[in-house]
């Protein structure tokens, strides 16, 4: 079973599950991605959660839960950008929010930079969990945008952290659109004739949950 909190992704994922010749040992839920995540206790064989962490406001409390449903003995990985990811978007947001007298702005952004995890903190996360065997994969590697229009509609933007940059910025109204127009703009001043990179740092997580020990 898939899950996502789109109704027009759950749709598209039907729509390919027609044309699979496994789409019947599949199923699709649109759910929200907070915990309680759908399936009783010890539901689930395996885990697999991509990228999706870092759109929950306590992804320890969700690995929590996922743990709750994993079957003893059952598999949870997962991935999710760590402190690092986005640094050269964050370093131009922050010469804007200082250049506009955002210092609201300014005090939002660091408090989420200080929000994305290290490999410290997943390591917690996972056993708080109760999840043993855990492993931990870094990996590191530039996305490259040919421009500022292509960065902000990448779906990895523009449905991973966009709207939490867009309330740093005042959520809505002139006041967001005037701080993302300046944004914008120094993407394409700094970057002119050659591609905006964007750092990534992201993790893939791994842990099992245990057999219980047999009663003497």
């Amino acid at each position: 079973m898939g899950i996502d909190p789109s109704p027009a992704l759950i749709d598209r994922a039907n729509a390919a599950k027609a044309l699979s010749p496994a789409g019947g040992k599949v199923s699709f839920q649109c759910a929200d991605l907070l915990p309680p995540w759908p399936g009783g206790n010890g539901a689930y064989d395996l885990i697999v959660s991509n990228l999706a962490l870092a759109d929950v406001p306590d992804p320890g409390a969700a690995l929590s839960d996922g743990a709750r449903i994993l079957k003893p003995g059952g598999r949870l990985v997962a991935t999710i950008p760590l402190r690092g990811s986005w640094a050269e978007f964050l370093d131009l947001y922050a010469d804007v929010l200082t250049e506009q007298g955002k210092p609201d702005g300014l005090t939002a952004l660091a408090a989420y930079k200080r929000s994305l995890p290290d490999v410290d903190v997943v390591t917690r996360w996972l056993e708080s969990a109760g999840l043993t065997q855990i492993a931990i994969d870094v990996n590191r590697w530039e996305l490259l945008f040919k421009s500022a229009r292509e960065f902000f509609f990448a779906p990895i933007v523009e449905l991973g952290p966009l709207p939490i940059w867009k309330q740093i910025a005042g959520g809505r109204g002139d006041e967001m659109q005037d701080v993302f127009f300046f944004v914008k703009e120094a993407i394409e001043t700094y970057f002119s004739g050659a591609p905006f990179p964007v750092s990534m740092v992201v993790a893939c997580l791994q842990g099992v949950k245990p057999i219980a020990a047999a009663s003497p």
